[in-house]
């Protein structure tokens, strides 16, 4: 999926932000990006894989 500059100006008009032209192009390109690697995400084979909760194991400290 890609946003088209319009897509952008009714996000903004739907969040009631206003954007330069630049800001516009720049948040276009950061959004495309992030949609494509969501589709990558989608794409990759995780059949047989178990679902992960926490990646980092983060110890727990405890007072004494």
């Amino acid at each position: 999926m890609k946003l088209s500059i319009e897509d952008i100006g009714a996000i903004s008009d739907i969040i009631k932000v206003s954007l330069t032209y630049e800001e516009e192009i720049k948040l276009l390109g950061d959004l495309n990006r992030l949609l494509e690697y969501i589709d990558e995400m989608h794409e990759q084979d995780t059949e047989g894989m178990d679902p992960v909760s926490n990646y980092y194991v983060v110890p727990r400290i405890i007072r004494e």
